[in-house]
């Protein structure tokens, strides 16, 4: 079984997304919070973003409509438990590197 070319690009970019993704919440998050509460969510978001993201980016969308996505995510804040601010920020670090990795227009080399 032979996957596409986009599939292929896809898988590699989602794979470079959880790698920066892991940095982040594995060695910068967690090594200063003892907890685990919010890593689970952290990963999850990210996943979610990268793929909703993607398949947004192959349609044509214009900004104001990216802009208005980010603020229902922004509004999630307000609808859940009481989240610190510094879990706030790590969870909009992880919102945005799954939208910039997704969305980023460079083809991925394969060759070394």
């Amino acid at each position: 079984m032979e996957l596409s070319h986009e599939l292929l690009n896809l898988i590699i970019r989602f794979g470079f997304n959880l790698s920066v993704a892991f940095i982040i919440i594995k060695l910068i998050y967690q090594r200063d919070h003892n907890n685990n509460d919010f890593v689970f969510t952290y990963f999850m978001f990210n996943s979610l973003i990268f793929f909703f993201a993607s398949i947004l980016g192959s349609i044509t969308i214009n900004m104001g409509f990216a802009f208005g996505l980010f603020a229902v995510f922004a509004i999630l804040r307000y609808r859940t438990d009481p989240i610190p601010i510094k879990e706030m920020t790590y969870l909009f670090i992880v919102i945005t590197i799954g939208v910039i990795n997704a969305l980023s227009g460079d083809e991925v080399s394969f060759s070394a």
